[in-house]
């Protein structure tokens, strides 16, 4: 502060010392830290169990860098949606820091020890995440039934749910023994893959190997998926013979003798693929390899309504893309196999998408005086409170619908 006064009194602060300011690292911490929360940035994974992520600081120093360095709007949102693939484009020297800028989209919050519990809350919060921090938008509200207020339908909700539903997410594991270990990204590129000595690729190939054979035929993995479906089967069942009377206390019961063999037949799965894990990490660590909290591609498949938000009460199947209030009649073109994540990051910063920049600008404003041109950030839908002046964008920074250059640092 004393600075700021000799230099202010009786002058005002020259561009130089502005600048200086804004090339700090501590501007990239300091602005880096309302993304972190919009991005709801933790270092362990949430949920009940609240296990540590050692590489979520990855990401974390991936904002900050970001600010540090005014990495354009635009590509600082594109990276965070499909960074991974991106990536896979080249060049290599952006190769590290792409993989780990889909930490936004790893750190949703998991809801137990398992690596496949409850997947329709961990993409729910992504895609509310999404909506918020990006959108400006309530998204979340759609998954049960149409939202109530915006132009959202269940549908639109399943759209961008098929999206996550084809991407891998990561996982931090468990500390304790007989529960899930983690599952994270390497981050290395083909060339570093085979400028490590054959030793190495051997060794790591080999326990890949071994561990993909175990998960493939240990019975728990096939059987899995069948008793959930078997047990969710059974309570919907007793709660319409039976109704609403004493429907509590026996479902906890039905629930908690399930859990118990359920996790018994996991537990040997993972007992077994354990130690196998940790040897492959060992021997990457050896080949000085680093591992992410990052996203990748998984089985691209659309996905059906879930009726009520039921993940085992299927409705109409609906194809991948953005909701169609806001698609304009041009939903987005997933070629086969393929999650749609990086054509959903196109098009979250395409000219034809006038919410994005408007709602980064809004963002900026608040954080610099306290609340945003339009009260309620996280909403610019019709719940939300609308701007004091009605066009108030016209002539604003960011009314130009666009994000192309768009600048924390300098939004004019």
């Amino acid at each position: 502060m004393s600075r700021i006064s000799e230099t202010t009194i009786p002058n005002p602060p020259t561009g130089g010392f502005i600048d200086r300011l804004l090339s700090s690292p501590q501007y990239g911490e300091r602005w880096g830290r309302h993304w972190l929360d919009l991005a709801r940035y933790a270092d362990t994974q949430g949920g009940s169990v609240d296990c540590p992520i050692p590489a979520a600081r990855l990401y974390r120093d991936y904002v900050i860098d970001a600010f540090t360095a005014d990495k354009p709007y635009d590509e600082f949102i594109r990276e965070q949606i499909a960074g991974d693939l991106m990536a896979a484009e080249g060049p290599d020297g952006r190769f590290r820091e792409r993989v780990i800028a889909t930490g936004f989209l790893g750190l949703s919050i998991r809801n137990g020890i398992f690596k496949h519990y409850h997947p329709e809350l961990i993409i729910e919060d992504t895609i509310d995440t999404i909506g918020r921090s990006i959108l400006g938008l309530t998204i979340r509200c759609s998954r049960c039934h149409d939202h109530k207020v915006e132009p959202i339908s269940t549908a639109d909700y399943y759209r961008l749910y098929g999206i996550f539903a084809s991407s891998g997410y990561p996982f931090s594991g468990s500390e304790l023994p007989g529960f899930s270990a983690g599952e994270s990204v390497l981050l290395v590129t083909p060339a570093q893959w085979a400028a490590l000595p054959i030793g190495h690729r051997r060794g790591i190939e080999g326990l890949r190997a071994t561990i993909a054979r175990t998960l493939a035929n240990h019975p728990a993995q096939k059987d899995l998926e069948r008793k959930r479906k078997r047990l969710a089967g059974d309570v919907r069942r007793y709660h319409q013979l039976r109704g609403r009377g004493d429907f509590d206390v026996v479902l906890r019961t039905s629930i908690d003798d399930q859990d118990i063999r359920i996790r018994e037949e996991i537990s040997k799965l993972d007992n077994s693929v354990r130690k196998l894990w940790y040897d492959l990490k060992g021997t990457e660590r050896l080949a000085g390899l680093e591992r992410a909290y990052a996203m990748r591609e998984a089985s691209a498949r659309d996905v059906h309504v879930q009726v009520g938000g039921d993940p085992f009460d299927p409705g109409p199947l609906v194809r991948r893309g953005v909701p169609e209030i806001l698609a304009r009649d041009q939903q987005l073109e997933i070629p086969a196999g393929q999650s749609g994540r990086l054509q959903l990051a196109r098009w979250l910063t395409s000219p034809d998408n006038p919410l994005t920049p408007r709602v980064a600008v809004n963002y900026i404003w608040q954080f610099h005086f306290g609340k945003g041109i339009v009260s309620t950030s996280d909403d610019f839908g019709l719940g939300g409170n609308p701007p004091p002046i009605r066009n108030c964008w016209t002539g604003w920074p960011g009314s130009s619908s666009t994000t192309t250059g768009l600048s924390s640092t300098c939004t004019g």
